[in-house]
C-alpha cells in the first residue's frame, strides 16, 4: 500500500478506483437508455389441450387424464396470470378441425388460430400409484407451447403424495382426486410464477452477435435457446402478427442484457425483432440439476470473481447489496387471518478491525395481489427495522407511517418516524431507485397499506436497507419511496446533481444508505379464517347429543379462500397427538358459509362401540398456496367434544 502512496503508484491507484468505484457511480445512469428497458409481456390467452401418460405408468385411465386436464384448467384460471379457455371449447374446436393426438405442429397452430390462443398447455402423467384407497401419489409435467414461436416457452414439474389413512375403507377415487388437485395446482402456480421470457433484439453486429434487452433478472441463462420473431402487418385485417425468422443461442448474460449467436432460421434476424425464450426442463445429473452442473463447471470463474470482490472490500469499496436469496410466506393458525413472512437475514460486512463497510439497518416488505410485484412501490407493506430480524406476521391491521433513515458522512445513523406522507420533490423514477446501486444520505419509506383480507391470494417480496461506505463526494438529494392508497405515482432521488453533471470532486470516504436488489417474489399465499363448526355440539353444551359409533355426520361452514378441508377425530384420552384424519375434502369454489358434511364411522376407525368421549376439529388450506399453513399444514377450527351412544352393532 506504501507503493500506491508514492508518486509512481498514483496511476495504479486511480485505475483501481475507476474499476471498483466506477460501476457504482455510473450504473444508475446506465439504466436510463430507453432502448434497453424490458417490458413484461401481456396476459396470455391459452387452452389446456391434452395430457398423455408416460411409458411404464399403469392405472391412468382416460377418466383420470380428463380429471387432470380439468383440474389443470381450474388451477391456471385461479392464478389469474393467464386467460384460459375451457376444456369444452378446446374439445369442440379439436373436433371441428378433425385433428387427433398426437398433435402435429401445424395442427396446434390451426387450433391457436381458430381460438385466438397465444399457446396451448400440454402435459404428461409421469408417475401414478394407488394403495387400496389408503395412499395415492401422482407426478406430472406440464408445458406451454407457443403458437408463434412453435416451441415450449414455459414449464413445470409437480407431484403430490397423500398421507396414509389407516382404516379408511371408502372410495379410492377420493384419495386420488386429492393428489390430482394438489399436483395440478402446484403446476399451475409454477407456470404462473415463472413468467414467459420475452424481449427485443437491440442490435445485430457484423460478426453475428445479437444483443438482447433481457438478462439474468428476467431468468435468462447462458446456453438457453431463443426464437427470433419478425413483426408484420396484414393490410386486409389491419392487424400486426409475428413470423418466426430465426433461432438464437445465448452465450453471455448480464443482469439486464444478454448476447446471443444465430444458430438457424428461415429469415433474416435483425434489430427490433422480438424474441421468446425456449423453456428448458431441469436435468438432474448425479444429484445436481443442470443449473448446478453449469455452476460447478464455472468454479474457477466464480473464484476469480470472489477474489475481485474481496479486493474491493479490502480497499473499502462496496459494490452494492445482493438481493435477499430466500423468502417464503405461508398462512398461519397462530394468528387468525394472518400470513407469516420469513426471509434469510443479511450479515454485516467488516472491512478492517473496528470498521463496518456494510451494516444492515432493516428490510422493506412488499405485498401485492399481483405476482409481478417487482418495481411496484405502491405495494410496500411495512419497514422492519433491525438487521437481524427475519420475519413479519402480516395481519388484518392497516399500516400508515413514514420512517426516515439518515446517515451522515461519519456513519452515524438517525431514524425518525411520523405520519405517512407523499412527495413530488425529487427527480428520478422509483424504478431506478430500486436497483442495488441506488444510494443516498437519506431514505424515507412511506407506508399507507390496508390490512390482509381473508381469502385473498397475495404475493410477497423483500428488499434490504443497509448503510455502507463508498468513495466520492457528498451525495445530494433524498431518496423517497412509499405507497399511497390512491395509487398515485411517487418519485425518488438518485445521486446529487453535481455527480450527475460529471463534476470531479475529491475522493473521500463517506457513508450512504442503499437498497438491495429485489428478492424473488413468493406466492400465492392466502390468509384464512378458522372454520366454524356446526354439529355435533360440544358436550355438555345445550343441544349436544350422543352420536352413533356406526356413522356420525360432522358439519362445518366453509371459509373464504379455502378449498381443501380435513376432519380430525380422536379419543379424548389421546389428546391431539394421535387423531384419525379423514382424506381431504375439496370444494368447487372458495366461498365462505357453505355447509360441509363428512360422515365418519367411529367403530371402523377405533374398533370399539363402547360409549366414549371423543374430540373433533376441522382444518382448512388453499390448494393454490405454495406452502401449507404453519405450523401444522392447516388452519384449524376450535376443538369440540362428543360422546358415542351405547348401541348394538349394525346387522351384517
Amino acid at each position: 500500500m506504501r507503493y500506491l502512496a508514492e508518486k509512481r503508484g498514483k496511476p495504479i491507484a486511480i485505475l483501481l478506483c475507476a474499476v471498483l468505484v466506477g460501476p457504482i457511480l455510473l450504473s444508475p445512469l446506465a439504466g436510463t437508455a430507453a432502448h434497453a428497458q424490458y417490458v413484461a409481456p401481456p396476459r396470455w390467452r391459452i387452452g389446456v389441450l391434452d395430457f398423455t401418460v408416460a411409458k411404464g405408468v399403469h392405472g391412468a385411465s382416460q377418466e383420470l387424464v380428463a380429471k387432470v386436464v380439468e383440474r389443470m384448467y381450474l388451477g391456471l384460471k385461479a392464478t389469474r396470470r393467464y386467460e384460459v379457455v375451457s376444456p369444452r371449447e378446446v374439445e369442440n374446436e379439436v373436433a371441428a378441425l378433425g385433428v387427433a393426438p398426437p398433435y402435429e405442429t401445424g395442427e396446434m397452430k390451426l387450433l391457436c388460430d381458430a381460438l385466438n390462443l397465444d399457446g396451448v398447455v400440454r402435459g404428461e402423467v409421469t408417475g401414478l400409484s394407488v394403495d387400496g384407497g389408503k395412499r395415492a401419489s401422482i407426478s406430472l409435467d406440464a408445458v406451454i407451447w407457443d403458437g408463434v414461436a412453435e416451441e415450449n416457452v414455459n414449464g413445470a414439474e409437480a407431484s403430490s403424495v397423500s398421507p396414509a389413512h389407516p382404516g379408511f375403507a371408502g372410495d379410492a377415487g377420493v384419495v386420488l382426486d386429492s393428489v390430482i388437485a394438489e399436483a395440478t395446482t402446484q403446476a399451475a402456480t409454477m407456470l404462473a410464477g415463472r413468467p414467459i421470457i420475452t424481449g427485443t433484439i437491440l442490435l445485430v453486429d457484423a460478426f453475428g452477435n445479437v444483443y438482447l434487452n433481457v438478462g439474468g433478472h428476467q431468468g435468462l441463462r447462458e446456453g438457453m435457446t431463443a426464437v427470433a420473431l419478425e413483426r408484420r402487418f396484414d393490410d386486409a385485417t389491419k392487424q400486426e402478427y409475428h413470423v418466426r425468422v430465426g433461432l438464437l443461442r445465448v452465450v453471455r448474460v448480464s443482469p439486464k442484457e444478454a448476447t446471443a449467436r444465430i444458430t438457424g432460421g428461415t429469415g433474416q434476424v435483425r434489430e427490433t425483432n422480438d424474441i421468446r425464450v425456449v423453456y428448458e426442463k431441469p436435468v438432474t445429473v448425479g444429484g445436481a440439476t443442470g443449473t448446478q452442473v453449469r455452476k460447478n463447471s464455472g468454479k474457477l470463474l466464480l473464484t476469480a470473481a470472489a477474489l475481485l470482490v474481496l479486493i474491493g472490500v479490502f480497499m473499502n469499496r462496496t459494490a452494492g447489496i445482493e438481493a435477499i436469496t430466500s423468502i417464503q410466506a405461508q398462512a398461519t393458525s397462530t394468528v387468525e387471518n394472518a400470513v407469516l413472512v420469513q426471509w434469510t437475514p443479511r450479515s454485516n460486512l467488516p472491512t478492517e478491525p473496528g470498521v463496518i463497510a456494510s451494516e444492515v439497518l432493516g428490510y422493506i416488505v412488499y405485498r401485492s395481489e399481483n405476482p409481478f410485484i417487482e418495481g411496484d412501490f405502491d405495494a410496500i407493506r411495512k419497514l422492519v427495522l433491525g438487521g437481524s430480524l427475519s420475519r413479519l406476521v402480516d395481519d388484518a391491521r392497516p399500516e400508515s407511517s413514514a420512517t426516515t433513515i439518515e446517515v451522515d458522512d461519519n456513519g452515524v445513523v438517525t431514524i425518525s418516524s411520523g405520519e405517512a406522507t407523499t412527495t413530488d420533490e425529487s427527480t428520478a423514477s422509483l424504478g431506478a431507485a430500486s436497483s442495488r446501486q441506488a444510494y443516498t444520505n437519506s431514505l424515507t419509506v412511506n407506508v399507507s397499506s390496508q390490512g390482509l383480507v381473508p381469502g385473498v391470494h397475495y404475493y410477497y417480496a423483500v428488499q434490504c436497507v443497509s448503510k455502507f461506505q463508498v468513495f466520492g463526494g457528498a451525495a445530494g438529494g433524498t431518496l423517497v419511496i412509499g405507497t399511497r392508497s390512491d395509487k398515485e405515482s411517487s418519485t425518488a432521488g438518485r445521486i446529487g446533481e453535481q455527480q450527475q453533471a460529471g463534476r470531479q470532486e475529491e475522493i473521500t470516504r463517506r457513508f450512504v444508505v442503499a437498497l438491495s436488489d429485489w428478492s424473488s417474489v413468493f406466492g400465492p399465499v392466502t390468509p384464512l379464517a378458522r372454520p366454524t363448526l356446526t354439529s355435533p355440539a360440544s358436550i355438555p353444551d345445550p343441544g349436544s347429543q350422543d352420536v352413533s359409533p356406526y356413522g356420525a355426520d360432522f358439519r362445518w361452514n366453509s371459509v373464504a379462500g379455502g378449498d381443501t378441508y380435513i376432519l380430525q377425530v380422536g379419543p379424548i384420552t389421546s389428546g391431539l397427538t394421535t387423531p384419525f384424519t379423514t382424506p381431504e375434502v375439496f370444494t368447487a369454489g372458495e366461498t365462505a358459509g357453505v355447509i360441509m358434511t363428512q360422515n365418519v364411522n367411529i367403530f371402523n376407525i377405533f374398533a370399539t362401540a363402547e360409549p366414549k368421549n371423543y374430540f373433533w376439529r376441522v382444518g382448512v388450506r388453499s390448494s393454490r398456496d405454495r406452502l401449507r399453513p404453519a405450523p401444522d399444514g392447516y388452519v384449524f377450527s376450535e376443538i369440540r367434544s362428543f360422546r358415542t351412544l351405547e348401541s348394538p352393532p349394525p346387522p351384517p
